[in-house]
């Protein structure tokens, strides 16, 4: 038996600009989210979601929370705390199991706590797939 791995990387939009100072939600532009097509296949689909988020200006006050989507469900979060810094990065891993093959995947980042007057940040994110292959021979 042989057992291949591979990983797939699905970037979602590069430096998305977010308003900061407004409750309010941003999120990946529904003509470039990407699907896991016939990765949904596999029985589990081991993943992991990486986003950094760069402040223009530290603020003084804020929250926010960085979402993965399958369509319009959530896949997972995580809470920001943005005061006093001006980048905030993370990994985790994601359960990928229910995730329907052409369900748009996105990023987003939700504004839960407006920050000072003119602060923007951008988001980099991106999902890591895991690929194992396994070859059983003839």
């Amino acid at each position: 038996m042989s057992i291949f791995a591979g990983k797939i990387r699905l970037p979602f939009e590069p430096k998305m600009a977010i308003a900061m100072d407004a409750v309010a939600q941003t999120q990946t532009p529904d003509p470039i989210r990407p699907t896991l097509g016939t990765l949904a296949a596999l029985r589990y689909t081991p993943a992991k979601f990486a986003y950094n988020l760069k402040l223009s200006t530290a603020p003084t006050t804020g929250a926010a929370t960085v979402r993965l989507y399958a369509g319009a469900t959530e896949v997972a979060s995580a809470s920001v705390a943005i005061v006093g810094t001006t980048e905030i990065g993370a990994s985790f891993d994601v359960d990928l199991s229910d995730v329907k093959g052409q369900a748009k995947l996105s990023a987003a980042v939700d504004v839960t706590g407006a920050a000072d007057a003119g602060i923007t940040a951008t988001l980099d994110a991106f999902l890591d797939v895991d690929l194992p292959v396994v070859n059983s021979g003839c």
